[in-house]
């Protein structure tokens, strides 16, 4: 099943598997009905396949092996700042970025980060992180060099990357890092960096993970947030990892993660997979256990038992999160409301163009609540809006833009996906294997 293929190849961007990715910055005030959701949308190109890159190279022509050269990490922020992830000819891997005027005129792409440069600070780039795009027009990434030493690169709004923490760094009482800062990473709006590191306690013993939160410019004022081994609320099970973090405005923030029984028991789900959680907390405050694998035993009223497959997102509706049911299953759920199940052997929920759903990516927030998601089907992908009674079909595959048929879409795997305008990024890939990025505006 083509669609089915499609999917796996693309859900390290989503899932991540080791817990280990897809934090966000979004800043909506919590709570509230959705509003009401644009008539139709326009789809515009803003990068092309082949297309010249400042350096003197491409990015990579037509789609070579199911292979696209624009790898899904699409955002938008509030000011229309566009930052996608793109392989050039060469097959080196960078961050770039555009601006998009209100007449709709693109500025020329600007390189952010590319495998190989050498940072201001004298950092070699090996790897590094989706990154975070603020609706400041900043920019947080997670970049590890030859060595292995992971480092916190920010770069203000037109300025150049500073370095604002290392591994084996101390920042703070709080914040001794020992060795590893993870991938997963959030920028607020306000300023903060909220991260997942390791780090030592005040005896110098290594304490495995903590989730840390750091004013940009003030390390010293770095604080742990949570730390692993800390009980799970309404558990008795203890935190084992952190993954996606999610922090907004105002200190509220998500984490998903694992944990593990503290009285025996499974340490695993019988597939082998690590037991989840879901917490929802406000900075300051004790955090509330949304969502827990039911080996975690969790005894609060209104807490989800299941596994939660994906990135959790957090809107001015409330919390849209993905549980995992069985193998196959999973469902799509709006705080306590079944919005849609997915079944990858016979099919769960019509799409509105009337397909079996497959499976799907998590969900991204619009203005006043609105939802957006990417949904597989047995006949391809849609991306549909969801405006608090009905789904929408936005674009789909078989649809035709630029006078081409669509054949690939790929929408959501990062949550800066829609900005407060209702905007929205994705990559698009034609029959032909032209691979375009495309804004999405309402009209």
């Amino acid at each position: 099943m083509q669609s089915r293929r499609e999917f796996l190849k693309f859900l390290s961007l989503a899932v991540g598997a080791s817990l280990s990715g897809c934090g966000g910055s979004n800043s909506g005030v919590l709570g509230g009905a959705i509003g009401p959701a644009p008539v139709s949308y326009q789809f515009v190109p803003l990068v092309r396949s082949g297309q010249s890159l400042p350096q003197g190279s491409s990015f990579f022509g037509p789609a070579v092996e199911g292979e696209p050269p624009f790898l899904g990490g699409v955002m938008i922020n509030d000011k229309r700042d566009i930052v996608f992830h793109a392989a050039d000819q060469t097959d080196v891997r960078g961050i770039y970025r555009l601006a998009v005027g209100d007449s709709g005129a693109t500025s020329d792409i600007k390189t952010v980060i590319r495998e190989g440069d050498i940072l201001p600070d004298g950092t070699g780039v090996d790897e590094f992180s989706d990154g975070e795009l603020n609706n400041s027009g900043d920019f947080a990434v997670q970049v590890e060099n030859a060595e292995g030493i992971d480092s916190l690169q920010y770069c203000p709004d037109g300025g150049d990357f500073v370095k604002v923490a290392e591994s084996f760094q101390e920042l703070s009482g709080d914040a001794k890092i020992s060795g590893e800062i993870c991938e997963c990473l959030s920028l607020s709006d306000d300023g903060r960096l909220m991260f997942v590191a390791e780090y030592y306690d005040d005896e110098g013993e290594a304490e495995g993970e903590g989730l840390f939160l750091m004013p940009i410019g003030q390390g010293g004022q770095t604080q742990l947030i949570v730390s692993n081994n800390q009980l799970l609320p309404g558990t008795t099970s203890a935190i084992q990892t952190f993954g996606v973090s999610e922090l907004y405005s105002g200190g509220n923030y998500l984490i998903q993660g694992s944990a593990s029984p503290t009285e025996g028991g499974l340490s695993t789900s019988d597939d082998g997979s690590p037991l989840t959680y879901l917490v929802k907390g406000r900075v300051g405050e004790v955090p509330q256990l949304l969502a827990a694998h039911p080996a975690l035993g969790a005894t609060g009223e209104g807490v989800f038992r299941g596994s939660i497959f994906m990135c959790p997102r957090m809107g001015a509706s409330g919390v849209g999160t993905i549980l995992q049911t069985d193998a196959n299953k999973t469902e799509l759920w709006l705080n306590s409301e079944l919005l849609l199940g997915a079944d990858a052997e016979s099919g769960g929920s019509l799409s509105p163009r009337g397909s079996r759903i497959i499976s799907m990516f998590p969900p991204v927030f619009g203005p006043s609540g609105l939802i957006f998601l990417q949904v597989y089907t047995n006949d391809g992908m849609e991306i549909v809006l969801y405006d608090g009674s009905q789904f929408r079909t936005l674009l789909a595959r078989g649809d035709t833009l630029l006078g081409k048929v669509v054949e690939d879409i790929m929408f959501g795997a990062l949550p800066e996906s829609v900005n407060a305008q209702g905007e929205l990024v994705a990559v698009v890939v034609f029959e032909d294997d032209e691979t375009v990025v495309m804004l999405g505006v309402p009209v």
